[in-house]
């Protein structure tokens, strides 16, 4: 298999080969070899990391991939056990609360066209890699900066925000600084598209993207702060530093003037209808099965923002609303 993290670490290469080795294992013994995993994220870009946390070398990206099975499957109750048997055996050691498995298992079937054109298909296209069963990369539908949902790619602000509000201030909250350090420098680097859709660029991966920045006619010290936070996300030397107060001040700077800035041609909508007519439909049901209406998605990241600069906690208001807007 390809090299997964950016920094060689030879065991928990083991490990992640392993763990699909595994789920190879099963798709052949137990699903006629009819399962397909296309592997997303750092990890398919080779941008994978890991840190050393109490003394055990983590892996700190998403291992986030999507599985296909066929039209009429019905073994879904013993594929999600094939999963979390695989999760045990292969990665005993990774206990941090850093280390997430992000698995997406399709409807049912091969053919991925119908997928919507947002980011991570985008991504997809660019770097998605087949570690399990036959390769139906080549079904994906092609996304460009001129066709993918600018909907989807205005959202990765308030994902974000919610992000260090739910997964980080919980960590530096319990003193554990270095590792809420990491959530902001990778979240920090999410917003590194948003910058270059403004400016008229969709680039994967976040090495490529700040080598694209870093052409682009904008403030210096945005730049070095990129530069800052790879570093973090990629374990790599930099001749600048930051506090993490320093980072948070960044962090909604960023976010702030990429709302500000951000703006989509009508012609976009109307090229993703039906794909933003599933959103709110899904977002309907969503409301109507916690019995909450949520405000709206600008009023979400706003008020996310605020309890930021304010140091407060997320509350209960804001998960609510993040369940019916985002499914989560």
């Amino acid at each position: 298999m390809k090299n997964f993290f950016w920094t060689t670490n030879f065991h928990l290469q083991n490990e992640v080969e392993n763990y699909f080795c595994m789920l190879e294992s099963f798709n052949q013994k137990e699903f006629e070899g009819e399962i397909s995993i296309l592997l997303l994220g750092s990890l398919s870009r080779g941008e994978g990391s890991w840190k050393t946390i109490d003394g055990v070398d983590t892996i700190v990206s998403d291992i986030e991939f999507l599985t296909l099975v066929p039209i009429g499957f019905s073994k879904y109750h013993r594929l999600n056990e094939v999963f979390e048997i695989a999760k045990k055996t292969c990665f005993p050691d990774q206990k941090s609360s850093l280390f997430h498995i992000d698995n997406g298992i399709g409807s049912g079937g091969y053919d991925m066209s119908g997928l919507e054109r947002k980011l991570i298909t985008y991504d997809a296209n660019v770097f998605g890699y087949t570690v399990v069963g036959k390769d139906y990369k080549n079904t994906l539908p092609k996304v460009t900066y001129r066709n993918i949902n600018m909907l989807d790619i205005w959202e990765v602000l308030v994902h974000r925000v919610f992000s260090v509000l739910y997964w980080g201030k919980p960590l530096k909250d319990a003193g554990k600084y270095e590792e809420y350090r990491y959530n902001l420098a990778k979240n920090s680097l999410d917003l590194m598209v948003v910058l270059l859709v403004n400016n008229n660029q969709l680039i994967s991966g976040f090495a490529n993207r700040l080598e694209t920045i870093k052409k682009l006619n904008i403030k210096k010290e945005l730049k070095q702060y990129f530069e800052y936070c790879l570093s973090i996300k990629l374990s790599l030397s930099c001749e600048y530093s930051y506090t993490i107060d320093e980072m948070e001040d960044f962090f909604i700077r960023i976010v702030e003037q990429q709302d500000h800035d951000f703006g989509c041609h009508l012609s976009n909508y109307f090229c993703n209808i039906k794909s933003i007519v599933r959103r709110r439909m899904g977002q309907i049901k969503r409301m109507l099965r916690i019995e909450h209406i949520p405000s709206t998605q600008h009023h979400h990241l706003n008020r996310m923002v605020n309890i930021l600069k304010n140091g407060s906690s997320i509350n209960d208001r804001v998960i609510k609303d993040n369940i019916v807007l985002n499914g989560y």
